[in-house]
């Protein structure tokens, strides 16, 4: 029979102030590490783009890319980021430059290949 005078660690409890590690957190560090700031300015538009892409096309897009492809089509009008709202023609906008977003980056080459 073995002693009692040893003791064998315990996993202890999580204090009650550990971090959480959260969706939003994640986002805001990546959108941070692209030299961005955080998502907080631009979340619902990011949003909106991120519903209409996935209602139409059926591709789930993360906010951080709906952040970049909005860029690149504010980046036409010099602008850092434009607003993104649900108004009249809106969803036809975002699918039009989706496209042409697409086509900038050369990728339809890659579409047989993906496919199989």
């Amino acid at each position: 029979m073995g002693c009692n005078r040893c003791s064998f660690p315990t996993p202890q409890s999580e204090p009650s102030n550990s971090k959480r590690i959260t969706q939003a957190l994640i986002d805001n560090a990546f959108a941070c590490l692209d030299g961005h700031g955080r998502l907080t300015y631009v979340l619902e538009g990011c949003k909106f783009i991120q519903g209409v892409l996935r209602d139409t096309h059926g591709v789930y897009l993360s906010l951080n890319e709906c952040r970049r492809f909005w860029e690149w089509r504010s980046e036409q009008w010099d602008a850092s980021f434009l607003v993104v709202t649900r108004h009249e023609g809106a969803r036809e906008e975002i699918l039009e430059y989706f496209n042409e977003w697409l086509d900038e980056l050369d990728i339809w080459e890659w579409a047989d290949e993906c496919a199989s």
